[in-house]
């Protein structure tokens, strides 16, 4: 627990594919939203993600928030 462990040479691939398709999908959606809502709430909804993965995260406890750690401080602020 809490060491890095290095993909297999050949999921690579995947972790390109899937990143390259997130991020085309996350902004394909961004352009869609902005039909139907102001730029403003697309910008607050696009800030606030980072925030609601950490809690998200936390809720699943997939990680822990930690906030009595120097790490879990840090992991909020940036999300804040």
């Amino acid at each position: 627990s809490g060491q890095l462990v290095r993909p297999r040479v050949e999921d690579i691939g995947w972790f390109v594919l899937m990143g390259v398709l997130g991020v085309y999908i996350g902004q394909m959606f961004l352009n869609i939203a902005l039909q139907y809502i102001t730029p403003v709430n697309a910008a607050l909804v696009n800030a606030s993600q980072a925030a609601l993965t950490l809690l998200l995260a936390a809720a699943l406890r997939i990680e822990p928030l930690g906030l009595h750690t120097r790490p879990g401080l840090v992991k909020a602020a940036g999300a804040a």
